[in-house]
């Protein structure tokens, strides 16, 4: 876990970016613009899985608000580079991984807790999903494990 929080992206992705950008302008200029298209829907829809795996993922057994501050200079740098590609709307497919840090950032989940603001903010976050997130931040911050258990679990 981050013990500070950077305005810099990680530098795996300051390094994706060239290759990513090298490989676009160079290799693929002469490849019909079809599989070019499908070559960058494929390894942004890879990208953003990525990206929104590292919360999910088992070897991250706990984050703390600096981790999920510096993922989303990471995320926000990522859409801008992918807002900069020729095809139109690639920046949805980070959209689970933004609203998880959203609901991650908010100072609260009652939102969450309301099935219809839910509906319209984190539509695209499973339940089981946040919690599993839940319990990884919960971990770090254990003032945090009543409000879970009692709105996740009905523990009073």
């Amino acid at each position: 876990m981050p013990a500070k929080i950077t305005n810099q992206p990680s530098s795996y992705l300051l390094d994706l970016t060239v290759y990513m950008s090298i490989l676009f302008h160079s290799t693929l200029a002469d490849v019909p613009e079809d599989i070019r298209n499908a070559f960058y829907i494929s390894s942004v829809e890879h990208w953003s899985n990525i990206i929104n795996g590292q919360l999910l993922s088992p070897a991250v057994k706990h984050f703390n608000v600096q981790y999920i501050e510096n993922l989303n200079t990471d995320v926000v740098f990522s859409i801008t580079y992918v807002n900069d590609l020729p095809i139109p709307g690639l920046s949805d497919f980070f959209s689970p991984v933004v609203q998880t840090i959203q609901l991650m950032r908010s100072q609260s989940l009652e939102e969450y807790l309301n099935d219809k603001i839910r509906k319209q903010k984190y539509d695209l976050l499973k339940k089981e999903s946040v919690i599993i997130l839940l319990e990884k931040y919960v971990s770090v911050y254990p003032f945090a494990l009543n409000f879970f258990l009692f709105f996740f679990l009905g523990y009073p």
